[in-house]
């Protein structure tokens, strides 16, 4: 989702100069890639779709072309994505905003812990015990790179853990929140926003099912249990913000003083590839 960059599911651009602004949009740019389900078994169908932001709020259309990666990273290249796959996403076909990826039969072997024919090492998990596949997605020249998660098998564990972890733990699900904006303790409608002030920005989580994450503890002995952590990441087409992401959902956006319009994306990101977008027009005045 965070971490191929752009790497978007969780997720920013290989491509392009460092941003003093990260939230601020001055060109057309992918913001995120929502994958549905967000964490799938081998040989299952995943849609993602791209999210793109402009000067002038989302786009009507935009080209892409999208490349999964067929190959991991070698263990001993630095970069996180592979090189074949860097080239692979320039020559791919057009397509649209969407893509559904079928996940190999075998991608657990490929991208996960399971042993490949090829004699090499598992993968190492995540943090949270995740395992991904790079799909590249280019936009006019820009590549990014999507993370999408795996629901692969422990493996090197006891009969007892593998069990454990298949009678208990769950595929991760998308998350869900409300946006809303505040201006001195009182709610104010993203339509009719007080020129310039600073607001308060809220992504509020808290009617999103609770999920834990069921892993392998180190060491391989036991399962443990973690409750998912969450981001949001805010993105706006005028004005200044205060962070470019917060973990607690908070954010504080000062207006320009001059009446007008705009653009307000929030993304909200758990720590298991779980992704939600929220796009609000904006009027200040």
């Amino acid at each position: 989702m965070r971490r191929w960059l752009t790497v978007l599911l969780a997720v920013s651009a290989c491509t392009g100069p460092v941003l003093d602004e990260p939230w601020r949009i001055v060109a057309p740019r992918i913001i995120a890639v929502t994958a549905d389900p967000p964490e799938a078994p081998p040989g299952a169908q995943v849609v993602l779709h791209a999210v793109v932001a402009t000067p002038d709020g989302p786009p009507a259309t935009a080209g892409f072309q999208w490349a999964p990666c067929e190959h991991p990273r070698p263990f001993s290249q630095n970069e996180s994505i592979d090189a074949s796959c860097l080239a692979a996403v320039g020559s791919a076909p057009p397509g649209g905003a969407e893509h559904a990826l079928a996940l190999s039969p075998d991608v657990c072997a490929v991208f996960g812990p399971d042993m490949s024919g090829e004699g090499l090492r598992p993968r190492d998990a995540d943090s949270t015990g995740g395992y991904y596949q790079p799909v590249g997605v280019q936009l006019e020249g820009a590549s990014s790179f999507a993370a999408v998660r795996l629901w692969c098998r422990p493996a090197g564990v006891s009969l007892d853990v593998a069990r454990g972890w298949v009678d208990t733990a769950r595929p991760n699900t998308n998350p869900a929140f409300m946006l809303s904006a505040a201006f001195e303790g009182r709610a104010v409608p993203f339509d009719a926003l007080p020129a310039g002030v600073t607001v308060d920005l809220l992504a509020d989580w808290s009617g999103s099912p609770e999920e834990h994450d069921v892993v392998v503890a180190p060491g391989g002995g036991s399962l443990e249990t973690a409750i998912e952590r969450y981001d949001v990441s805010w993105f706006v087409t005028d004005g200044s913000l205060s962070a470019a992401r917060s973990s607690i959902g908070a954010g504080r956006w000062l207006l320009p003083q001059s009446p007008g319009t705009g653009t307000l994306w929030a993304i909200l990101r758990d720590s298991r590839g779980g992704v939600a977008v929220q796009t609000s027009s904006v009027r200040w005045e």
